[in-house]
């Protein structure tokens, strides 16, 4: 009985592969990359990782008037600083207290009440999906949000199997680590204000970098 020939990779597969032999020195992780990161092509961070030709970072561009008078950016500065409050504590691993102030609709009063500075201005359609999903998860019991909220987090953040979210600003330079040149940037950014970071995780971490943007809009 014939085998069957290897289908033949296209060039850019090739390619990627050989740029991936070039930049991780254990084969082990040469051979993670080619059987899964290519899979996930689509995530950023894995692009980031796994090329030498970086592609612009993803956003939605949105474009809004300043308002001119003092009153306009003393909200607008607020609201950033509420804002970014609540990301701090969605990059993080979720407590009780947050599981129950997500069924409680105390979250999504604190999150439509720091909206209301951009009230007249385009609202992304992610925002409106997410403002949904808390609207459903106030049906859900603490325990059971709770559970929930655990499980995804550590699912999309810290589960050891593709495709997870990585928290950190390094690996969304290419820079194939945690702990590298933003690294050491962002904590300089923070030690030139006499802030530090408290607890186990790296200061390029989401959660820490959200709380640095709502301390400096709160000033």
């Amino acid at each position: 009985m014939e085998e069957s020939a290897e289908e033949p990779k296209d060039p850019e597969t090739e390619k990627l592969e050989r740029e991936i032999d070039e930049l991780f020195y254990d084969p082990k992780d040469a051979r993670f990359w080619k059987n899964e990161g290519l899979k996930h092509r689509y995530l950023y961070w894995v692009r980031a990782t796994t090329s030498r030709e970086l592609d612009e970072p993803p956003f939605e561009e949105l474009s809004v008037a300043a308002p001119a008078g003092d009153e306009g950016k003393l909200a607008l500065a607020e609201s950033r600083h509420q804002l970014y409050r609540l990301l701090a504590a969605g990059f993080a691993e979720p407590t009780e207290e947050l599981s129950a102030a997500v069924v409680s609709g105390a979250f999504k009063a604190e999150l439509e009440a720091a909206l209301d500075a951009w009230e007249g201005w385009p609202r992304p359609e992610l925002l409106q999906e997410g403002l949904d999903d808390l609207t459903e998860a106030a049906k859900m019991d603490a325990a059971e949000a709770h559970d929930l909220l655990l499980t995804e987090y550590t699912r999309m953040i810290y589960d050891s199997f593709m495709p997870f979210v990585a928290p950190y600003e390094s690996v969304y330079h290419g820079e194939r680590q945690v702990i590298g040149e933003r690294y050491d940037s962002v904590r300089a950014a923070y030690g030139e204000v006499g802030l530090g970071v408290e607890g186990t995780e790296l200061v390029d971490h989401a959660m820490h970098e959200c709380e640095f943007v709502s301390w400096l809009a709160g000033e």
